[in-house]
């Protein structure tokens, strides 16, 4: 796997804002201490993430639009990657979909939250990744607003 440096992995980890900065790396410093080891998931769309904690996505995607595009985006697709995530699973799992757990965001993870439309980015077909999370992980901490779930 290699993740290539993209004009939006750029952006999202040093020009979207201060407060996202602080929290990829915060997130990135907690990873380092509860999962030192092993791929991650961010469940969000902060690329930045996975560079400031040195690790590579454990799936094909680093961030969530390609999940939530309607006319992209299909129930296949969320079974192929939780059965990649099934094979293979991520040490951590982040939920960085909104600036705090509840608050307005992307598609929620675990913790219901209200949707914000990013040009209609807004398809739900996450329940497969749900049953996925809930199963085989458990909420560790939050940190910044963002959620980490571990491997049970």
């Amino acid at each position: 796997n290699v993740l290539y440096v993209t004009a939006i992995t750029t952006l999202a980890l040093e020009g979207r804002g201060y407060n996202h900065r602080i929290a990829a790396t915060a997130v990135a410093d907690a990873l380092r201490r509860i999962a030192p080891d092993g791929r991650i998931l961010v469940w969000g769309n902060e690329p930045g993430i996975y560079l400031r904690a040195d690790r590579l996505p454990a799936g094909r995607y680093a961030y969530t639009f390609p999940l939530t595009t309607p006319g992209y985006s299909s129930e296949t697709q969320m079974a192929e990657l939780v059965a990649d995530l099934a094979a293979d699973p991520p040490a951590a799992i982040v939920d960085a979909g909104s600036p705090g757990p509840g608050q307005p965001g992307i598609v929620p993870l675990m913790v219901p939250r209200p949707i914000e439309s990013y040009d209609g980015r807004d398809l739900d077909v996450a329940g497969p990744l749900r049953r996925f999370v809930a199963e085989r992980y458990v909420l560790a901490t939050e940190v910044e607003g963002w959620l980490i779930y571990l491997l049970r």
